[in-house]
């Protein structure tokens, strides 16, 4: 996994957008890891949102309490333009945290 930390932070309870290629920009996600920092088992959902299209099911989760969870496998990229977005939610608010890896160019 290389690149910077492009977006940090914690899963909401329903699926929303974790991290938004900012206006001319474009972006390639290199690591997406979710982690469960709850003490009960959590369900994650991660999405991929096309800049105004439907949001897509990338991949689900279920996590034990403390369990990782690397949605994208080794050396997977994924390549998003100007308004994409990767999108997650969770079972429980504040249960499980995110970190999104990759870099952004013009």
């Amino acid at each position: 996994m290389s690149g910077k930390i492009l977006a940090d932070g914690t899963v909401g309870a329903s699926v929303a957008a974790i991290y938004t290629v900012p206006a001319d920009k474009y972006a390639t996600l290199a690591g997406v890891l979710i982690s469960n920092t709850s003490g009960t088992t959590e369900t994650v959902v991660v999405a991929l949102k096309r800049s105004g299209q439907t949001a897509r099911r990338y991949a689900r989760a279920v996590l034990a309490p403390n369990e990782q969870f690397r949605v994208l496998d080794a050396g997977e990229e994924i390549a998003l333009v100007s308004g994409d977005a990767i999108q997650a939610g969770t079972t429980n608010a504040a249960a499980c945290e995110f970190i999104v890896i990759g870099t952004e160019g013009l």
